[in-house]
């Protein structure tokens, strides 16, 4: 059984730390706020001007910058997820097409070998009855030269006798 996490649980840890760091750079900006704020109330102490409300526009523009781009990461995360889910079926289905064709190349190597092979059983199955055809022929004319040398060496025995008997 496949253990493996899906392309979903990553995408979660992806967006707990996107929006981790969003909060920690939220935090940070606060922090420099707070600070710079702390600074211009004591330079107000000796007569410079109060810039703290400039300093709450420019946190609050950090802030939204910090949320938008948090945003962003986040979508193009889960569209690289989604992107890479359909590579993954896309991959699959070339990788199973491949192997029906190798199946199916296969499937025909075999029949066309199995093909020859009948043939060639045909082709060896006639040479065998051909030479067994040849083989009675010849032992049929065996048997014919070795009657009529039966029949002639009786000829010749009863010629010899005559011959004999004649003398």
């Amino acid at each position: 059984m496949d253990q493996r996490p899906s392309s979903q649980t990553y995408f979660n840890f992806a967006e707990v730390a996107i929006r981790s760091s969003a909060a920690m750079i939220d935090m940070q900006i606060g922090i420099g706020r707070h600070i710079a704020g702390i600074q211009a109330r004591s330079a107000r102490l000796f007569g410079v001007p109060d810039y703290t409300h400039m300093l709450d526009a420019s946190a609050e523009e950090s802030r939204r910058l910090v949320t938008a781009a948090t945003d962003q990461m986040l979508h193009a995360t889960q569209r690289i997820g989604e992107t890479m889910n359909e590579l993954r079926g896309q991959m699959a289905r070339v990788v199973e097409q491949q192997a029906r064709t190798i199946t199916e190349e296969m499937c025909r190597g075999i029949d066309r070998i199995g093909g020859d092979a009948e043939q060639a059983l045909r082709t060896t199955s006639q040479q065998v009855s051909r030479g067994a055809q040849e083989a009675e022929r010849v032992a049929a004319e065996a048997r014919r030269n070795g009657n009529s040398t039966i029949v002639r060496a009786e000829e010749s025995n009863e010629s010899t006798k005559r011959k004999e008997f004649a003398k």
